[in-house]
């Protein structure tokens, strides 16, 4: 199961910060397929980044099967992910 609490990441620009994901709160049941959908530029490849740890969160909780993603070796992650 994953599970985000949370979780936000922005991307600074000239005239602040650009949210790209503001407070999400998602539980991903395991065994399960799960799409995700929408517009171009709506955060999609950010939120699977941040949920595959290639990309830092800036704030949340982010659970894999019980754990704090930022707690697993490369080598677990990458066992549990693929």
């Amino acid at each position: 199961m994953i599970i985000l609490d949370n979780v936000s990441k922005y991307y600074p620009t000239r005239f602040g910060r650009n949210y790209v994901l503001r407070d999400v709160n998602i539980t991903l049941p395991r065994d399960r397929n799960i799409g995700i959908l929408g517009a171009n530029g709506a955060g999609k490849s950010t939120l699977l980044r941040t949920l595959s740890a290639f990309q830092p969160k800036l704030n949340g909780q982010t659970r894999v099967m019980g754990k704090e993603i930022g707690l697993y070796t490369d080598k677990e992650l990458a066992t549990i992910i693929g």
